[in-house]
Parts: C-alpha cells; structure tokens; sequence
C-alpha cells in the first residue's frame, strides 16, 4: 500500500512537474497625457503565445473613456488592431460586448508581442486613467474565453512545477520515515 502511495506521489509530482509550462499572461500598460485630456496608453503584453484564432479585447468603460483612436496603429505586421466607439455595442458573446474595445488581431500563428500596442483616447475621468479589464478569446465558432484579467496584472495560474516539487518531497519523506522504521 505504501509503496503504491509512494509511486502515486511521484508519478503526480512528474506530471505536475512537467507541466509547469502553464503560462498566464501579463499586460502592463502606461498612460501618458497627449493634451488636456487626451490620454494614450501603451501596452506591453508578455507571458503568452498567442494562436491565430485568438484575439485580445481590452474594455474602455464609456463612463470614463471616449474617442478612442480608429484604427490605433498595428505594433507590427504580425497584428491588426481596431477599436469600437463607447457609445455603441458591438455584437459578440451572447449579445454584445461592451461599449468602447480595442481588438487586437494576430495575423499568423505566434505573432510577435515585442512592440506594444498603442491606443490614445479621451479621459473622462479624475487623475490618470488606471487598469482595465482584458480578455483573450479563442475564435471558433464559439468565442471560447482563455485568459481574463485586468491590465497591469497577471491572470492567475496555477503554479504546478511547486505542486510537483511538494509531491515529490512528500514521497521522499514517507520513503525516509519508512526506512527508519524498518528494525
């Protein structure tokens, strides 16, 4: 039986292990002032590989954010990017997706994430403009959701190469304490 425990312990600790390539993707973003109270922001977007058949939204909420730039400009030729006016719905997952995205497009699989993505705006806010939410769908038919979060965190990830370890020196210690009782 101990034995068999002692196995199952490793053999999850080399699963959970290998799988530690699990990646959650990070956004971090900077807001400038253009003029008055026009605002751009720049995103740098890391910790993910993006699919063709994916696609980034981030929401404007249209009480604090108006005349989003249309077209923003492509970080490089691996992305198209476009934005929705706030005052509009646009049709998406089960009705409408919020009034005021920016979409980013890949345009081939593994697009390059080295240039940002740039949009500029109209703050219509107090201070400066902070994080927004962000989703990352698949596109297949179904809108299928991969990743939400808000700009300037990471989403949550579970973290299986330190269940592994945990695994494997759980089994290690059960086999040490049964040598110890062996007379």
């Amino acid at each position: 039986m101990r034995r068999t425990l002692i196995a199952a312990c490793i053999a999850f600790g080399i699963v959970a292990f290998n799988a530690s390539e699990a990646q959650a993707i990070a956004i971090q973003f900077d807001s400038t002032n253009v003029t008055g109270d026009v605002w751009k922001y720049t995103y740098s977007v890391t910790d993910f590989i993006f699919g063709n058949d994916q696609v980034l939204f981030i929401d404007f909420d249209s009480n604090l954010y108006s005349d989003l730039q249309d077209p923003p400009p492509a970080p490089n030729a691996d992305w198209s990017t476009l934005t929705f006016p706030t005052s509009i719905p646009t049709p998406g997952v089960d009705g409408d997706l919020p009034p005021g995205s920016f979409v980013a497009l890949p345009l081939v699989d593994k697009p390059s994430l080295t240039d940002p993505f740039t949009v500029t705006f109209a703050w219509l806010g107090t201070g400066t403009p902070g994080s927004q939410h962000f989703d990352v769908f698949r596109v297949d038919g179904d809108f299928n959701v991969l990743e939400v979060s808000a700009s300037g965190q990471t989403s949550p990830v579970p973290e299986p190469g330190t269940l592994g370890l945990m695994a494997i020196g759980i089994a290690l210690a059960g086999r040490r304490a049964r040598r110890r009782q062996r007379p």
